[in-house]
């Protein structure tokens, strides 16, 4: 039987939808596979750099077993901490999986406690100063020290002259209150009134926070924090007072301050040691697709065993 012209037409228009139909479901299910691929590529890669994140993690813990190792060590064989012992000796980078992982150990008494103005009587006054002095090194105002001895203190009056407590701070955008109570980060000093970002960043390598009260090692303290433990000791005198503990460190607080009195200064042993039982071990991990750098505080006993107090990380 002869097929109609119209018949021809409509067959022909059939024809064509059904062509353009699959041609549809083609490109949709190409696009689909491409959509799954990439999605796939995504995971992988994201999958890469968890496992390689993780993979640093375990290498920082790795260097964290080594400071603590040396620091158990040191305790056995010496009665004084100082920068030319074993545990002070930095870890050159070390090659691993495409990448390398180094470190070193901070001996955080070095440094002073900002935590330790929240004492009462001597002991607080003698941190207090010591910080003002510090602050006067680095040319910040002394101001800071009042405001920072009432963040600290327990209550919500204001007990020093240019001190700060609730009002100082609700204020402030975002409003805030004051802590009135110890530090758990030298971070937290950027919340004090008067504390400013540049002015955090030039005393922060001097300062830390322990969870609690602890002397200066006179044997690992840098020259700054030398200065503002030693009432008017002058930068070229700190540097002397460095040079005479080269080697083998200060035996004591007494052979330390009999070198400051040599020097025609006087300082009080209050505060003052020449061992230390905290320290930081830091480790920087690198790997093709990832950064670690991880910190651990360590808290050394008498038996030299030491124990992590806190860890923090950082990656990218």
């Amino acid at each position: 039987m002869p097929v109609s012209p119209g018949s021809s037409v409509r067959l022909q228009s059939q024809a064509g939808i059904a062509l353009i139909t699959a041609l549809l479901v083609v490109a949709l299910t190409t696009t689909a596979a491409a959509a799954l691929l990439s999605r796939q590529q995504i995971d992988v890669a994201r999958t890469e750099n968890l496992l390689n994140s993780e993979q640093g993690y375990q290498y920082g813990l790795g260097v964290e077993i080594w400071a603590a190792g040396l620091l158990a060590a040191d305790r056995k064989t010496s009665n004084t901490d100082h920068l030319h012992e074993p545990w002070a000796t930095k870890l050159d980078p070390v090659a691993i999986d495409g990448g390398a992982v180094s470190g070193y150990t901070v001996d955080m008494q070095g440094r002073l406690n900002l935590n330790n103005l929240a004492q009462s009587g001597e002991n607080g006054a003698i941190a207090k100063e010591r910080f003002e002095r510090l602050l006067g090194v680095i040319g910040a105002p002394l101001a800071i020290a009042d405001a920072l001895a009432d963040w600290l203190d327990a209550d919500s009056e204001m007990r020093n002259p240019h001190g700060a407590e609730d009002e100082a701070y609700l204020g402030e955008k975002p409003p805030y209150r004051a802590a009135n109570g110890m530090l758990v980060s030298v971070t937290e000093l950027r919340l004090v009134k008067g504390v400013t970002n540049e002015l955090y960043q030039a005393v922060a390598p001097y300062v830390t926070v322990l969870p609690v009260a602890t002397s200066v090692n006179v044997n690992t303290a840098p020259i700054p924090v030398v200065m503002s433990i030693i009432p008017g000791l002058s930068e070229g005198e700190a540097k002397s007072l460095a040079g005479a503990r080269e080697k083998t460190g200060f035996a004591s607080v007494e052979e330390f301050l009999a070198e400051v009195s040599f020097l025609g200064r006087t300082g009080n042993a209050l505060g003052l040691a020449v061992t230390s039982d905290y320290f930081q071990a830091r480790a920087d991990v690198s790997l093709p697709r990832a950064r670690v750098q991880l910190t651990s505080l360590l808290q050394r006993s008498a038996s030299g065993l030491p124990r992590v107090i806190l860890r923090s990380e950082a990656g990218e």
